[in-house]
């Protein structure tokens, strides 16, 4: 059975800053919050890029509103 892929919530980036301000490693914190470490790691990089924890505007593929083809 394939893993189901789902995003962190608020609660779970905030959550993660604060277990790496306090000291805990990548692993210590993806055990914790049950994900992998590379999401712990991308999770941080994104924080210090963007200085948020909040999702980003404009992420993914753009609707096509044309109706007739």
């Amino acid at each position: 059975m394939a893993k189901v892929k789902k995003e962190l919530t608020s609660e779970q980036r905030v959550r993660i800053k604060a277990l790496f301000d306090a000291g805990w490693s990548y692993r210590r914190i993806a055990k914790d919050l049950r994900c992998s470490p590379s999401t712990v790691k991308y999770t941080l990089d994104r924080h210090d890029a963007t200085n948020s924890h909040q999702n980003r505007k404009g992420r993914g593929r753009k609707r096509n509103f044309l109706t007739d083809k």
